[in-house]
């Protein structure tokens, strides 16, 4: 069983927080939460790439979420899948 249930990356100003159930991008300058979303299970896998989001969960899932306006984002909705 894995034990961790959170995990924390930097991305320039911002820090990308996954927790239980709930994955966060906290504005580090400002000292607030910028966004946020729940998600099925602990967020601990986590990486960014060209202005999208993956997350995974502890549950199997993998969300990828992405700025409307990124390469990433066909059509400005998130999505989730299931392994």
């Amino acid at each position: 069983m894995y034990e961790r249930t959170c995990e924390v990356i930097s991305t320039g100003d911002e820090a990308v927080c996954g927790a239980r159930e709930l994955v966060s991008v906290v504005d580090l300058e400002e000292r607030r939460v910028r966004w946020s979303c729940e998600v099925d299970g602990d967020a601990i896998g986590l990486a960014t790439a060209d202005g999208t989001l993956l997350v995974s969960t502890t549950k199997g899932l993998l969300y990828c979420f992405a700025d409307p306006g990124s390469s990433a984002s066909l059509d400005g909705t998130n999505e989730e899948v299931s392994a």
